[in-house]
């Protein structure tokens, strides 16, 4: 038996000790796909603080998700439970017995595959990760989104557009100005070069903005030379840098969140502070 399994096996008495002693374990489930062989991946981490007061955090399992099964909410569900069954279930008198289902809270993303009512929440709590929750707000509320109306499905809008339109035009403003940097190549003219805004990275807006906000005398200057300066006339510097401050926070606090090791909990109410007051 090598470090790791011996690792794995004492951390399987502990968590098994903790459930018999009526405690809570928190799991964190994910999946994704390998870009260059469109390979699925699964992992799971186990995180509990015993009765010392000590935490304790592991991946407990990594294995390739079958080729040949569908991401569905029933799929996802039988995957973690094949993980985690070790952690969660022991014998007594050859009598094999589990963890209450209140136990076991499993932490995820926001993703309809993980909360679909047959799944996960079926039978544990589901609960979002706080940097989860960060992303959807950032998403919901300066993102546009899609809605559907008489079941047709309508052109993306920006849902609060009306109540801070200048905010939204600086955010579209910018990156029209990116793509157009990109397509004429004045992009690569700059020492260091503007950035899209990738939705699918919680800070891809911020990214974007900031480098806007540090290129944005330099690239309007190259935009005279073809004639093309209107194209920054809607970016308000104020603005910009105005948003850049809130989304920053937004990253920090995201990033507090983050620690594999480390106790966060005591993080949340600060966080919410201090967003609050930034807001």
């Amino acid at each position: 038996m090598n470090r790791s399994e011996k690792g794995i096996v004492k951390l399987q008495g502990i968590a098994h000790n903790h459930f018999q002693d009526n405690g809570r374990a928190s799991f964190s489930t994910d999946i994704w796909t390998d870009d260059a062989t469109q390979t699925a991946y699964s992992a799971d981490t186990m995180h509990l603080i015993d009765v010392n007061f000590i935490m304790h955090a592991r991946v407990v399992s990594c294995d390739e998700f079958s080729k040949s099964t569908s991401h569905t909410a029933t799929a996802i569900h039988r995957d973690f439970l094949n993980s985690v069954r070790p952690f969660i279930t022991w014998k007594e008198e050859n009598v094999t017995v589990q963890a209450a289902d209140w136990q076991v809270v499993v932490k995820s993303d926001a993703a309809g595959n993980n909360r679909g009512a047959e799944g996960m929440s079926l039978q544990f709590e589901l609960d979002l990760c706080y940097c989860h929750r960060i992303s959807i707000i950032i998403n919901y509320v300066l993102r546009k989104q899609t809605r559907q109306m008489d079941g047709v499905k309508q052109a993306p809008v920006y849902l609060f557009y009306d109540e801070s339109p200048f905010v939204y035009d600086t955010i579209d403003a910018s990156k029209e100005l990116v793509t157009y940097m990109k397509q004429t190549k004045l992009n690569k003219q700059l020492k260091n070069k503007m950035k899209q805004d990738v939705a699918t990275r919680f800070d891809g807006l911020l990214i974007m903005l900031q480098s806007v906000s540090a290129k944005l005398d330099e690239s309007t200057e190259l935009l005279k030379k073809k004639k093309q300066e209107d194209r920054a006339e809607k970016i308000f510097e104020e603005l910009l840098d105005e948003l850049i401050r809130l989304l920053h926070y937004f990253k920090l606090a995201s990033k507090s969140f983050e620690p594999f090791n480390t106790p966060t909990l005591h993080f949340v109410g600060m966080w919410l502070a201090k967003l609050k007051a930034h807001l």
